[in-house]
């Protein structure tokens, strides 16, 4: 119970965290297609999929406020972790949630990374910690949305430059200049694929 409880719950912060085009419920699925199933679990992890991606989305396009929308999201991936236990064998839910555990671990290491050598006091580190939350969340709902790819690159742009200047609030002058110029080198050191490093 325990380990599905871990999986639901690494499920949930790799879906709100993607930076790709990818839908991030998509993403989830992703992983769960690296266990190795037998032929009629692929079949039934294939209908899980179509039908949470399809309550996804509509709870995306949803005119709902935000703490509703979350609760309501909760309540689905509670229904999603109980499906998915009739679906898959304790060891195959061990090797999900250890290869849920590694992608966890590498968002706290590109936190680290971005973040470090800035001596942030635990206050400021919390603080970030909420803000990038929140933008992961925004991010996410825009990508479930029913606009086009142009209009979800504009608007998750604007995201992140809004997400910017509020840690720009909780730095000291020295922290957001020694930040941009972390930002920058990742923008140089990889390939630009229509979209820049994001927080």
């Amino acid at each position: 119970m325990r380990s599905l409880v871990i999986i639901c719950l690494v499920i949930c912060q790799f879906v709100c965290y993607g930076q790709s085009d990818i839908n991030p419920h998509e993403r989830a699925f992703t992983i769960l297609e690296q266990v190795d199933a037998t032929p009629v679990q692929r079949e039934k992890l294939k209908d899980l999929r179509i039908k949470y991606k399809d309550l996804f989305q509509h709870l995306s396009n949803a005119d709902l406020e935000k703490q509703v929308r979350q609760r309501k999201r909760q309540a689905l991936l509670h229904d999603f972790k109980t499906e998915l236990r009739t679906i898959l064998t304790p060891s195959q839910i061990r090797s999900l949630r250890d290869k849920l555990q590694r992608n966890a671990d590498s968002r706290k290491d590109h936190f680290k990374s971005n973040f470090r050598d800035l001596n942030l006091s635990v206050e400021q580190q919390e603080n970030i910690q909420n803000i990038l939350k929140s933008q992961r969340e925004d991010v996410e709902n825009v990508r479930n949305s029913d606009w086009s790819r142009e209009e979800k690159a504009t608007e998750i742009g604007e995201i992140r430059s809004e997400t910017l200047a509020e840690i720009r609030k909780i730095l000291t002058p020295e922290q957001f200049v020694e930040l941009e110029k972390k930002l920058a080198q990742k923008r140089q050191g990889r390939p630009q694929k229509g979209r820049r490093p994001g927080l």
